[in-house]
């Protein structure tokens, strides 16, 4: 039977948003990782088959990380192997019992229900996982297989299989082994640090989007997006609806870059654009784009015609890179360069606007066009999309 996903299997429970520390905790490590829809990440789940899921893209079929997020006082030391896997270190591998309600119990089950779809599994902690546990996953990662572990990790992998099967029958030496190669410990923050993540996750943003942000205006960032995780955790889908999709899970479950891109108030679809035209500074490039045209008197309205044009140069110049004159290429370069310094030299009016550029990129591209043999015309909208491309790469404001 192929892998679930996500939208396809009911989770084990559903809680709903909760308050209190730990999972005021919980919500800003969702938050943390949200900065990853910014990179590869579709969009992140909260509480749904864990404490957050994150479903990154792929050629082939829908990638998850699951995350589940434990507090644990530093006084009581680090995580031991009875505590995170439920393994009785007195009493032999096959002597052992079944596990209850440790955390590696859940996180087994989502490896098991979306095998090939499942890419890690992530426990989060502020504390740290003793030397055994850390020796098991370090010995795991460098063994071509379960026989080739050393005696004392052999030891213990026999102790997690014995214990497990007893909760899932068919369970093998092969499949643990699979799951612990994607098995991962994060340790982070303390709880009482909370208000140093906030600011730490705003000015991540800010760094990634060049937004410019006081150090309260961080903060608050970072509180509006732990917010966004609250808000998808209470959503409550029982009983799970028949037939459900993935966009519909996506719509009521998960965080979405536009949540972030709204937060920082850039253009979705410009984003899009950007994103389709294999621009993977996308965020910066149109945080750029519009910064310049609103220090420059050109409308937010045309912001989406912008990132077409800048996508159409994009495009152009990636087909046609082989059969353009280096030297003459570096000249285009440098003119448009040079409208952009007339253009934020006028005074300001109505001549100032988008259309003041668009006879001098037809001269531009009937110049060019007839020096360099393409297969695709050179046409204005290339030009004004270098002309834009130009702005965004020099941060012009």
């Amino acid at each position: 039977m192929a892998a679930y996903k996500l939208h396809e299997r009911e989770p084990r429970e559903q809680a709903g948003a909760r308050t209190g520390p730990l999972y005021d905790y919980q919500y800003a490590q969702a938050a943390v990782d949200c900065i990853l829809l910014f990179e590869d990440a579709l969009c992140v789940y909260c509480e749904w088959h864990d404490d957050y899921v994150i479903e990154h893209e792929s050629t082939a079929a829908a990638v998850y990380r699951f995350h589940q997020v434990k507090t644990r006082k530093l006084s009581k030391g680090p995580w031991t192997l009875n505590e995170l896997f439920g393994v009785h270190m007195r009493r032999k591998p096959e002597n052992q019992p079944a596990p209850t309600d440790e955390p590696f119990v859940y996180m087994l089950d989502n490896a098991l229900a979306f095998e090939e779809r499942c890419d890690r599994i992530v426990f989060i902690t502020n504390n740290d996982v003793n030397a055994e546990i850390r020796a098991l996953l370090d010995d795991v990662l460098a063994a071509p297989g379960p026989n080739d572990l050393p005696a004392e990790s052999r030891k213990w992998f026999d102790c997690i299989l014995n214990g497990h099967k007893k909760v899932y029958s068919l369970l093998d030496e092969a499949t643990l082994f699979r799951v612990l190669r994607r098995f991962q410990v994060e340790t982070r923050s303390n709880p009482e640090e909370r208000e140093k993540t906030l600011l730490a996750l705003g000015a991540r943003i800010a760094e990634v989007s060049e937004v410019d942000l006081l150090t309260r205006e961080a903060a608050r960032m970072g509180r509006d997006v732990v917010e966004l995780v609250r808000a998808r955790s209470g959503v409550l889908l029982k009983p799970m609806p028949v037939n459900m999709t993935a966009e519909e899970l996506r719509e009521k479950k998960a965080i979405l870059v536009d949540d972030l891109l709204k937060l920082i108030s850039l253009s979705p679809q410009g984003y899009r654009i950007l994103r389709q035209s294999q621009d993977r500074d996308a965020v910066r490039q149109l945080s750029r784009l519009q910064r310049y045209c609103k220090a420059n008197g050109i409308g937010p309205e045309l912001i989406e015609q912008i990132c077409k044009l800048k996508a159409a140069w994009d495009a152009w110049s990636i087909a046609e890179r082989g059969r353009v004159d280096d030297v003459e290429l570096l000249g285009l370069h440098s003119e448009c360069g040079n409208l952009l310094t007339a253009y934020a030299a006028l005074s300001p009016g109505p001549q100032k606007n988008l259309t003041w550029f668009l006879p001098e990129a037809r001269k531009l591209a009937e110049r060019y066009g007839h020096r360099w043999k393409t297969v695709l015309p050179l046409r204005a909208d290339e030009i004004l999309g270098l002309i834009f491309k130009t702005a965004a790469d020099r941060g012009v404001s």
